[in-house]
């Protein structure tokens, strides 16, 4: 169809339910998209805006792993499209695995914090298979700091959240400067 759009005709209607059920597929390690035809459709003005994505979710409370309480947690990310059947059936308790179709033009959190009866305590979302894409034009050569459309003349502050084992830390890094602040907080 042009545009790297391909057109997929289905003999029936089972045959479409039971691969969109199915989804999310990959090749070659990348997001392979399933979207509904549309009358008029451009392939060259059409965009790609939501994806179903696969999230693990180490440290979750074992409470947690059901569907609706699922549902809860990840409500800012998107609506669930599967659950995978291990974290269904509880058969494995190293992480809960849940396919939710994400908005990929907002930025993607990296943790999460859950609570109950009081107490709270923040996990990490892994996104499986999920590329990193510079933030500002999208090429995967390269990271923000290094991009070609970055304005050279005016400094960008780049935010980045880090998950590591106390927890959530924030650095700020200026882009093009070299400079790192304290690594431990008590040293300020």
């Amino acid at each position: 169809m042009g545009n790297h759009w391909v057109l997929i005709r289905f003999a029936n209607a089972q045959d479409r339910m039971m691969v969109c059920d199915k989804r999310p597929f990959f090749v070659n390690g990348l997001n392979f998209v399933l979207k509904p035809w549309v009358v008029f459709f451009d392939p060259y003005a059409s965009e790609i805006v939501k994806v179903d994505q696969w999230i693990r979710i180490p440290r979750l409370p074992w409470e947690f792993s059901d569907v609706e309480i699922l549902s809860d947690l990840l409500q800012k990310l998107g609506p669930i499209t599967r659950v995978d059947q291990n974290t269904l059936l509880r058969l494995k308790g190293r992480f809960a695995r849940v396919c939710v179709n994400i908005d990929i033009t907002r930025p993607l959190p990296s943790s999460l914090i859950v609570t109950n009866c009081g107490l709270s305590t923040r996990v990490p979302l892994i996104y499986e298979g999920l590329h990193e894409v510079c933030p500002l034009c999208g090429g995967d050569s390269h990271q923000l700091e290094t991009c070609p459309k970055l304005p050279v003349s005016k400094k960008v502050k780049v935010l980045v959240e880090r998950f590591d084992a106390q927890g959530v830390s924030v650095a700020n890094k200026v882009a093009g400067s070299s400079s790192v602040g304290p690594s431990n907080p008590l040293d300020t």
